[in-house]
């Protein structure tokens, strides 16, 4: 019993560093970005841009810079990284476009449709987790003694 609840709070622990430290998010940080700057000035798809800025980690005082830019994942994927406004700070938004006529060199050709943006499926991925997590703890066996070996016992 106590190793189902190590095993929730330990996967409870990977998905809050996860979330903290944005490797599932695409957030940078838990603290949001202090600078962010979009060389095509936002969510422009027929524009390669950067992203470039200062961040500070949760696991350092000092300022991180970093510098994104918008890239074809294939020949008819891009993404597109941007900056929104969160309170006094910023924080980073990666949307996937697939582009009607092809993605080249960062940008997309023709129309696009939006695919997803990573925080909506990164979110689901750490609900899945927490899921799991209690449901291993929720499912754990139970020691049971088995009566017909104790009736041919008392016979």
């Amino acid at each position: 019993m106590k190793r189902h609840y190590l095993l929730l709070f330990i996967i409870l622990l990977i998905s809050l560093f996860l979330l903290i430290s944005g490797k599932i998010t695409g957030f940078l940080t838990s603290t949001g970005i202090d600078t962010c700057q979009d060389s095509d000035l936002g969510d422009n798809i027929y524009q390669k841009g950067e992203l470039t800025g200062t961040y500070y980690s949760p696991f350092s005082l000092e300022p991180k810079q970093f510098s994104e830019a918008d890239f074809c994942q294939d020949n008819n994927i891009l993404v597109e990284h941007s900056c929104i406004a969160d309170g006094i700070n910023f924080r980073k938004s990666d949307t996937r476009y697939k582009c009607s006529q092809g993605c080249l060199e960062g940008s997309c050709q023709g129309t696009a449709s939006e695919l997803s943006s990573n925080f909506y499926f990164s979110t689901i991925a750490v609900l899945i987790l927490i899921i799991i997590a209690f449901l291993i703890v929720r499912n754990k066996p139970f020691k049971t003694k088995d009566k017909s070996k104790a009736k041919k016992r008392k016979e």
